[in-house]
């Protein structure tokens, strides 16, 4: 096990220990018993409806990923695929979820550079970030009705969508510049980056990235929708688009902390936004929590078992056959 393995599970350790603590200071804060008693508003086959929501999403984002790598290229068996891109989500635990960068390791097998795989996770998580701002408007606009803050996150997606679709631009801009050339090391770096640009070029367009953003904003909100039926399964007088936006904002700011899977920051804007617009505490705290294990907790469960799938495939493949 090499070392960078180690130190993906390592975080992946701490997380889980980090989210039993919170979790456990959650349900002493305000109530074990009423937190059970607003879980036990939810049947097994909700319950099954609102994880089924979640798993579509996923499956969405997926499909966007493969997609990329099939304009680069590289045309992989989907099963396979389907395990590589769920192994990568047991690493979401990983600070700026770095360790989702471990389907590069399973792409190699598939003549896949890890540059055009490092190049898709960046493209990636760029959609993620920018579909994720694009639904938080929903909830910021229902809350403050500031026309403001809908043209400050439209402007920062803009700015994404940018960076996306002209990386190679800017990189050879950059290296360029004086500043940067009086940097030896800061100047070889960029222009080895740049070099993997020019392979990943067919990913740096227009065309690619809407498409690409449209999935991310089906996909999110999906789970959104799963996160608006958990309030309404529970008796929550809240309304899709607000639902919808409590969970994506919460996840972007959960995403800007670089916390591993947001933990901590996700779980304190739901929270706080859910009691804003009317649950008590217990409701929200049980919400949030219900919430997060039907998305984060769903997914790096779903993870664990594509990661085992994989180790075990790759143990029989290794295994000698006996002698007769």
């Amino acid at each position: 096990m090499d070392q960078k393995t180690k130190k993906n599970i390592r975080f992946f350790v701490i997380s889980i220990a980090v989210a039993i603590i919170i979790y456990t200071t959650l349900a002493f804060w305000t109530g074990a018993p009423e937190i059970v008693d607003a879980v036990k508003r939810i049947t097994g086959l909700q319950l099954l409806g609102i994880l089924s929501l979640s798993l579509a999403g996923f499956l969405i984002r997926f499909g966007r990923w493969y997609w990329y790598l099939h304009h680069l290229g590289h045309s992989l068996p989907w099963l396979n695929s389907l395990r590589f891109y769920f192994s990568g989500l047991l690493f979401v635990l990983t600070p700026a979820r770095a360790g989702e960068a471990v389907r590069s390791i399973y792409l190699r097998k598939y003549d896949v550079p890890y540059a055009n795989s490092l190049w898709v996770m960046f493209l990636e998580q760029i959609n993620d970030i920018t579909g994720m701002l694009i639904l938080s408007c929903l909830i910021m606009y229902l809350f403050t009705n500031s026309t403001l803050f809908i043209v400050g996150v439209s402007l920062l997606v803009i700015l994404l969508a940018l960076a996306a679709t002209h990386s190679a631009a800017i990189l050879k801009f950059l290296c360029g510049r004086r500043v940067i050339r009086a940097m030896p090391w800061v100047s070889n770096l960029i222009m080895r980056i740049e070099l993997t640009a020019e392979g990943a070029a067919k990913l740096f367009t227009v065309k690619l990235q809407l498409a690409g953003l449209t999935a991310t904003v089906a996909a999110f909100a999906l789970q959104g929708l799963g996160f608006y039926m958990l309030t309404l399964f529970m008796g929550l007088d809240i309304t899709p688009w607000t639902a919808m936006g409590i969970f994506a904002f919460s996840l972007s700011i959960g995403s800007f902390t670089f916390l591993p899977g947001g933990l901590g920051g996700t779980e304190a804007v739901m929270i706080g936004l859910l009691s804003l617009g009317g649950a008590t505490m217990p409701d929200a705290v049980a919400v949030t929590i219900l919430g997060r294990a039907t998305n984060l907790w769903f997914g790096v469960s779903m993870g664990a078992l594509a990661t085992l799938s994989l180790g075990l495939t790759h143990k029989k493949a290794v295994t000698p056959a006996p002698s007769l």
